[in-house]
């Protein structure tokens, strides 16, 4: 019997390293083969997935290839809730650490784009690149998204890059009721009048560049981040979960399993909007392979659809701390064990 361990993190509680680490000592003693797969969708913790450890830096590099995971420059996580400003927030950063990653010589750049603080639409990415962002009288805009609204000319930056492939860890589109300000901002700290304001200035930038691109698969992850990448870098614009599931050879290692176990901090909406565990599951079914879902928390419609889509189990940490969510939080490790030992109670049973 074969078990594949392909989870993602425990988003504020454990690393994608601690959650399988916990699952494989729940399986200890079942008799099974435990093939670790530790998954990502292109949000906070790729970068240490596609290393295969825990990195320090932003970045890391292989060979001619950099891996760059914006949420640890631009990330949410980064600035404390009394100070987000989801008009002012720019992902300059980001174009300053590719910069300074070029420097080394790299022909080929990976960016993983979820989890940013940002709504701007890359434009503080591509002005770190030499873009010029003028309003009607010819000034200079200030960073952040809020200024996008006053926006009447864009010159774009004149280097060259290398090839650039954006990981992206949501579908939406740049603009309108799915897009990245209706959506995300209010996460970022936007207020109703502030959602507008951005989506006002980030229709104004897809006008004054490329307005096809604003409804690319992808253009509104981080912020916009994917729309402004794939315009002033080029970038193409992939699904992050695909992407690193390919990268770490997750078919493979599914061949000939008896089971999979995925799962991510909280099923939601967003779970099967490209996301690890929706990619996980696909994969499972198109191989035959038998799926659990151990997650800390669940909307029960999720739930429920998982288990349409014919997942085994779906165990929480909440639901194993009786309802509790802040021991599922401080005893997560130990929950997760004990959900590995219910699954094998159930592989025992041919459940």
């Amino acid at each position: 019997m074969k078990i594949v361990l392909a989870p993602d993190k425990l988003k504020g509680t454990l690393t994608v390293f601690d959650f399988v680490a916990a699952l494989a000592r729940g399986f200890e003693g079942s008799g099974a083969e435990l093939v670790s797969k530790p998954m990502a969708d292109g949000g906070e913790g790729t970068l240490d997935v596609l290393a295969g450890r825990p990195v320090a830096e932003p970045f890391f590099l292989a060979g001619r290839r950099a891996t760059i995971e914006s949420a640890r420059v631009i990330g949410l996580q980064l600035v404390p809730e009394a100070k987000r400003d989801a008009l002012r927030a720019s992902s300059r950063a980001l174009g300053e650490l590719l910069l300074r990653v070029l420097e080394r010589g790299v022909e080929e750049v990976w960016i993983a784009l979820g989890g940013s603080a940002t709504t701007d639409g890359g434009a503080g990415f591509a002005s770190a690149l030499g873009a010029r962002f003028l309003d009607a009288a010819g000034r200079e805009l200030e960073d952040g998204g809020g200024a996008l609204e006053r926006l009447e000319r864009v010159v774009p930056p004149s280097r060259p890059l290398p090839k650039i492939v954006a990981l992206c860890d949501v579908k939406n589109p740049l603009l309108g009721p799915r897009g990245t300000a209706h959506v995300f901002a209010p996460q970022k700290g936007a207020s109703a009048e502030q959602v507008q304001q951005l989506e006002r200035g980030l229709a104004r930038l897809a006008y004054r560049t490329e307005p096809s691109l604003a409804a690319k698969e992808g253009a509104g992850a981080a912020g916009g981040l994917g729309f402004g990448l794939a315009f002033f870098a080029r970038a193409e614009l992939v699904r992050g979960a695909r992407f690193v599931a390919e990268a770490i050879g997750l078919d493979a290692a599914l061949e000939g399993a008896s089971l999979v176990v995925t799962g991510e901090g909280r099923l939601d909406r967003t779970t099967f909007e490209g996301k690890t565990v929706r990619h996980v599951l696909s994969r499972a079914r198109e191989l035959g392979v038998p799926a659990a879902i151990v997650a800390g928390s669940a909307d029960p419609e999720v739930a429920l659809r998982a288990r349409e889509l014919g997942v085994r189990r779906v165990v929480t940490l909440v639901e194993l701390a009786g309802g509790d969510r802040e021991r599922a939080e401080r005893e997560a490790a130990a929950l997760c064990e004990r959900a590995a030992r219910e699954l094998v109670a159930e592989l025992g049973r041919g459940a």
